[in-house]
């Protein structure tokens, strides 16, 4: 989301919300920060970079078994996001 938005996490309001200023660097709540805004922007990034970001909130090599975290990610995020920074540049996308 920060690629195609340009914003990084830390930006997100929710870190002023009473209980989150100082808990930037802990990883519960940045996925939870990143978890609301994901919805919050999931209609203005498509629905191909939305699933991405919810595949990469929500997997990780301890869920999926083997080496198949790496086929998924290659096929549920790096492809998507090839796609979207090729269609930014004006590219055929395919």
């Amino acid at each position: 989301m920060e690629l195609v938005f340009g914003v990084v996490l830390e930006a997100h309001k929710m870190w002023s919300t009473p209980g989150f200023q100082d808990k930037q660097t802990q990883p519960l709540f940045r996925l939870m920060v990143a978890h609301v805004w994901s919805m919050s922007v999931a209609g203005d990034c498509g629905p191909h970079m939305s699933a991405a970001v919810m595949w990469c909130l929500h997997e990780s090599p301890m869920t999926l078994g083997g080496d198949q975290w790496r086929q998924d990610l290659a096929q549920k995020v790096v492809v998507p996001l090839q796609k979207h920074c090729d269609w930014l540049q004006g590219k055929p996308v395919g």
